[in-house]
């Protein structure tokens, strides 16, 4: 039997993404899949969740600015001494790749430009499963040969854009959560393959909910896959509203800090 092919198209984000794309490839490895991936260094966009701590750090609280000063120089620290982690701990995802054993390329720059689309095509995909914030062209979606699918922190179609967990805490949503879709060239548009819920018990750090939902997106993504694989019916969504967010403004931050919300 062929083996299945797949390409995993993911932002190098160091907090979440690597326990996330660990628990994927084991899973994906112990089903015999043929993996490669590639991973965004540099976004052209600059909509990484990096860029948005940046431009919004003076904004910040002072223990927010505290924990992000002590992650940042924690995190640099522990990826110069351990190239592929330490003890089953990561915090890059190129540290898992190179741990997995996961051939990949680094993209700093748009994911559809020709290099990029000549590599994929290349590797012709069963499946091109994505994480990150660009935009995939039709070229691209258009290439593997069952689905081009995206992993989206919210209940979609409610929160579709970037940040969703934060605009969903700070409009107190009851319930939060993680939905992968196929993918089209509009932002989080598609039909929801899985989905999967928490309900929001008064959380207001915004690290434990992504922990609790980037642990979420790898059951949603198997679950996705297995039911791309075996030709079963996607979800049927209908309690959720539809709703689009862009980058928070600075009211949106004053606004989350006077509910007593916090990034770390």
């Amino acid at each position: 039997m062929k083996k299945k092919k797949i390409i995993i198209i993911i932002d190098e984000l160091p907090l979440h993404h690597p326990d996330y794309i660990l628990g994927v490839i084991d899973y994906l490895n112990n089903n015999d899949w043929i993996i490669n991936a590639c991973l965004i260094k540099k976004n052209k966009n600059k909509t990484l969740l990096n860029n948005f701590f940046i431009k919004k750090f003076f904004l910040l609280s002072f223990n927010d600015k505290i924990k992000l000063i002590y992650l940042k120089f924690y995190i640099t620290i522990f990826n110069l001494l351990f190239k592929k982690g330490f003890n089953n701990k990561f915090y890059s995802v190129e540290s898992v790749l190179k741990k997995k054993l996961i051939s990949y390329i680094e993209v700093h720059e748009d994911i559809n430009s020709s290099k990029n689309i000549n590599f994929i095509k290349d590797f012709q995909p069963d499946i091109i499963l994505s994480s990150n914030s660009q935009i995939f062209s039709d070229e691209l979606i258009n290439i593997p040969n069952i689905a081009c699918i995206n992993r989206h922190s919210s209940l979609l179609p409610s929160y579709k854009g970037l940040m969703p967990f934060f605009h969903a805490i700070n409009n107190n949503e009851k319930y939060l959560g993680v939905s992968i879709h196929l993918m089209t060239n509009k932002i989080d548009e598609g039909k929801i393959i899985s989905q999967s819920k928490f309900e929001n018990l008064g959380y207001n750090n915004l690290n434990k909910i992504y922990s609790k939902i980037f642990s979420l997106s790898i059951t949603c993504s198997i679950a996705a896959i297995e039911i791309l694989l075996n030709k079963n019916n996607f979800i049927t969504i209908s309690e959720n509203k539809e709703s689009y967010y862009s980058t928070p403004s600075n009211s949106d931050l004053s606004e989350f800090y006077k509910k007593n919300n916090s990034f770390f």
